[in-house]
């Protein structure tokens, strides 16, 4: 007895190997050479970096340059040793949050020529770690207002006076963030870096 089949069965077309089902779209993830156990998983590989602006010259009255980072280094050393507590002790704390003055009087040598930068007073901040950087630059931006009533402070009796000491010096911070780059989940193709373009904060309050 012959089955009988319904006729939009029967005229359906086979399937050949031509035929291929579309594939599922490609998820992207963060490639990054050493995995770092005291990163959190989105930040791995991820980079904080911001510079302030010292806004004022480094001249031998007010001496600028060593009231931002103390008597030998102290106010830098004091911040560094501050964010490597909940580490290790051989890691290197000077590699958990970097700190750096550099530009005009600044006496920080750079380049080739090993000279100083022709770039305006400014300090540096750099880390790994999201809530070290942070930290960092909280007592950083503590430290600069403590610096700028100095100033004032330093001056206001005086005959001769700096360009800028009647301005209201707040604090200038530009950040940026660099995030590492992208495969695929298959590891076929390398996507470009992304790096966020620097954030200017003009004024700090």
């Amino acid at each position: 007895m012959p089955s009988s089949m319904p006729a939009n069965l029967a005229m359906a077309s086979p399937f050949t190997p031509s035929m291929q089902l579309p594939k599922s779209p490609k998820r992207q993830k963060a490639y990054y050479e050493v995995y770092d156990p005291y990163q959190t998983e989105e930040d791995q590989g991820v980079k904080y970096t911001c510079r302030y602006e010292i806004q004022i010259d480094n001249e031998k009255e007010f001496q600028v340059a060593r009231r931002v980072i103390g008597s030998k280094g102290a106010n830098m050393k004091r911040i560094i040793e501050e964010c490597s507590e909940g580490f290790d002790k051989n890691v290197n704390p000077y590699e958990i949050v970097k700190l750096r003055l550099r530009g005009k009087g600044s006496g920080f040598k750079e380049g080739q020529n090993q000279l100083e930068s022709d770039d305006p007073l400014n300090l540096c901040i750099s880390s790994k770690y999201k809530e070290k950087y942070e930290y960092a630059c909280s007592e950083m931006e503590i430290l600069l207002r403590q610096v700028y009533e100095q100033f004032k402070t330093f001056y206001k009796y005086k005959q001769r006076k700096p360009l800028n000491w009647g301005q209201d010096l707040k604090v200038k911070k530009e950040e940026t963030v660099t995030r590492p780059k992208l495969i695929d989940e298959y590891g076929e193709e390398e996507v470009e870096e992304t790096v966020p373009a620097a954030s200017y904060n003009p004024v700090i309050n």
